[in-house]
């Protein structure tokens, strides 16, 4: 019998989670990957952008922090959405400040989640973000 982290790494439906934080990468991975999802992870920006450069359409949706080591605004967000804009964006971050929040939204984020979280919040929020089957 499969233990459940090998299904889910067959999953068709990939998030791809973005913190500097190892400790809320590996917590989210293993949440989703109990949900059947695929996860990979990015710890900065750069290789965010790699991992979505390569292959805009393969992230079901992305988790992102505010602040990583090479971002510290939302300018991450801005090259995501532009890389891949049908792909959902959840924000994270610790310093929710209502602009931030705001400014987020505009940019195209489905949603901003304060940290601290939930894990299985955050997965219903990634389920609520994803496009409803035909």
């Amino acid at each position: 019998m499969l233990s459940s982290p090998v299904i889910a790494e067959k999953s068709t439906l990939r998030v791809l989670v973005v913190d500097d934080e190892r400790l809320i990468r590996w917590s989210l991975r293993q949440g989703l990957m109990r949900e059947g999802f695929g996860v990979e992870e990015a710890a900065d920006g750069a290789a965010t952008l790699d991992l979505l450069s390569g292959d805009p359409g393969r992230f079901a949706a992305v988790i992102l922090d505010y602040r990583l080591p090479d971002r510290q605004d939302l300018s991450l967000l801005r090259e995501i959405r532009r890389i891949a804009p049908a792909t959902p964006v959840l924000m994270m971050t610790a310093f929710a400040e209502p602009v931030m929040r705001h400014e987020a939204l505009a940019l195209g984020a489905v949603d901003v989640i304060d940290k601290p979280f939930q894990v299985s919040a955050v997965i219903s929020r990634i389920r609520a973000a994803l496009p409803r089957p035909a």
